[in-house]
């Protein structure tokens, strides 16, 4: 108990001013339009909140809402200000580690950094909760916890919280509650740090001290106010670690984490255009083509590398109007399937290769006998061609280039070769396309065009065409 009282009367000693959580959740709030306009009114009020925060001078509990908030506040002065780039992106990662929404008063420039902060992120480590005397409340990011000692947040900035009933200071028998408070920088992956001013958990890594009071000024940074870089820590002394450690188990953990996913459904019409088709005894040329509908759908997941399964499919297949004693199908938009590796890229502008495997139908000519009727003529047997599909795959590489922050552009072109399943059959493929696309709430609409054709060696000496429009939809997990 004398050890909270001291750490409490040290907390207080510090506040030239102290508020309630309301007050700041309001002060946040004022800030979006002066941060949005980089008015240089809005600097001196982030330095005074991010102040009362890291010196214990906030009574409530804060949210991690409002923390990223602040956070991005911060980020997006320093950016729209042209201010300190390193502080900026700084700033705009700890937003991100808090899973804080995007602000969108602060423009695509901000957005598109905030995107870039958050494909930074990457794993976790640990905080152990360790006071002289167990306060009444510990919170870790505005969330109470009960009963722990340690606690695994995402690399970051968090801040601690705890609350104890003392006696009041001149009034005998009065109690009051009195807050304390650590920021916690988290910058390196599986390690761990000590906060609340009590011994290290026993048996454990090496740790590093983060108390509120008397902890050294690097230990206990908390929103990047201050452009210097922090003061270099003394080692301490490692001990041994039990057979099953904290790190073995955080790279249990990196091997196990989940990778970002997102989603792409889209439909479109397409135009299949057949090389003019002829039968064997050379007496019918048809020239096959027709308009259908496709669907398809993309996955992307993963980081590094980042995989991109998709598949499309034509919905129904051109008719040919004979004059024959029957109907015959006609052309299709091949049915497509493809696996592909590539590097992850959310810069400004992005020029980029992917590689992988293509699995795809193959248009393929195939005849049958029947009889032409002709007005006036008599009536013949003739070969007629028919267009069959036949399954083939190979090896297929992509390149695009695309850029834009709030409204995205790209442009690909596609190449692959495709050994057919059935009798030998050889193709190569290409496309070219483009889209645009646009936010449209919590997912992203858009509108793409392209251009595939198809060299089938045992068909014919010119290409099949494929151009074709899409519209769909595209959100993040």
């Amino acid at each position: 108990m004398l050890a909270l009282l001291l750490l409490s009367a040290s907390l207080r000693a510090e506040c030239v001013e102290s508020i309630h959580v309301d007050e700041l959740s309001e002060r946040v709030a004022a800030l979006i339009e002066p941060v949005a306009f980089a008015e240089p009114k809005a600097a001196a009020e982030l330095d005074a909140l991010e102040g009362l925060l890291e010196q214990g001078c906030v009574r409530g509990a804060v949210s991690r809402e409002l923390l990223g908030a602040l956070f991005m506040a911060r980020g997006a002065y320093e950016l729209l200000s042209q201010g300190d780039p390193g502080l900026a992106e700084r700033s705009l990662r700890y937003a991100a580690a808090l899973t804080t929404p995007l602000e969108s008063s602060y423009g695509a420039q901000v957005e598109s950094a905030y995107r870039a902060a958050t494909n930074k992120l990457q794993g976790e480590a640990i905080i152990e909760l360790s006071f002289p005397q167990r306060p009444d409340v510990v919170l870790v990011d505005g969330e109470v916890l009960y009963a722990a000692d340690e606690r695994r947040l995402p690399l970051g900035a968090h801040l601690v919280q705890w609350t104890s009933t003392v006696p009041a200071r001149g009034e005998a028998g009065a109690l009051e509650e009195t807050w304390g408070a650590a920021w916690v920088v988290l910058d390196e992956w599986g390690e761990r740090v000590v906060v609340g001013g009590g011994s290290p958990l026993p048996e454990e890594l090496p740790t590093r001290a983060a108390a509120q009071a008397p902890a050294p000024r690097a230990a206990r940074e908390g929103p990047p106010k201050t452009r210097e870089p922090p003061t270099p820590r003394e080692p301490r002394p490692a001990r041994p670690p039990k057979a099953d450690t904290a790190k073995a188990r955080e790279e249990q953990r990196r091997e196990g984490a989940e990778s970002p996913v997102s989603t792409r459904l889209f439909v479109g019409y397409s135009v299949v255009d057949a090389p003019p088709l002829q039968s064997t005894d050379g007496m019918l040329t048809i020239d096959a083509w027709g308009l259908a509908p496709l669907l398809g759908g993309e996955l992307t997941f993963g980081q590094a590398p980042r995989f991109v399964l998709s598949a499309r499919h034509g919905l129904t297949p051109a008719k040919l109007n004979l004059p024959v004693d029957k109907r015959s199908a006609g052309p299709r938009l091949p049915t497509e399937l493809r696996l592909m590796v590539s590097t992850p890229s959310r810069d400004a502008l992005h020029v980029g290769i992917s590689a992988g495997l293509l699995v795809t139908t193959l248009p393929l000519v195939a005849y049958y006998d029947t009889t032409l009727n002709i007005e006036g003529e008599p009536v013949v047997n003739i070969e007629v061609p028919r267009i069959d599909q036949v399954l083939g795959a190979g090896p297929a590489v992509t390149a695009r280039i695309g850029g834009g922050a709030e409204t995205r552009w790209w442009l690909t072109t596609q190449a692959a070769w495709v050994l057919g399943a059935e009798s030998s059959v050889q193709a190569l493929s290409g496309a070219v396309g483009g889209g645009l696309s646009v936010p449209m709430g919590p997912i992203r609409g858009e509108l793409g065009a392209e251009l595939a054709v198809m060299r089938v060696k045992q068909t014919s000496p010119t290409p099949w065409m494929f151009p074709l429009v899409t519209a769909g939809v595209q959100w993040p997990r």
